[in-house]
């Protein structure tokens, strides 16, 4: 596991979501309502968070480094 900026999580990473792991499907970038760059994680099962670029989260990366 690592922590690592929101803005360097790639497709195929397991990140970290309430307490359990989930895989991140597709990634996109959007601004929040002052502007500031923000990273929409789209997850499998339909669900996304955002996380703002510079934010850490943690991060188990794809050994296949499928992207």
């Amino acid at each position: 596991m690592a922590r690592v900026l929101g803005l360097t999580v790639r497709p195929g990473d397991m990140v970290g979501v309430r307490g359990g792991w989930a895989e991140v499907k597709a990634i996109r970038a959007d601004l929040d309502r002052l502007g500031k760059r923000e990273v929409v994680l789209v997850l499998k099962g339909a669900r996304s968070m955002r996380v703002g670029a510079t934010e850490q989260i943690d991060v188990l990366r794809n050994p296949r480094g499928r992207r």
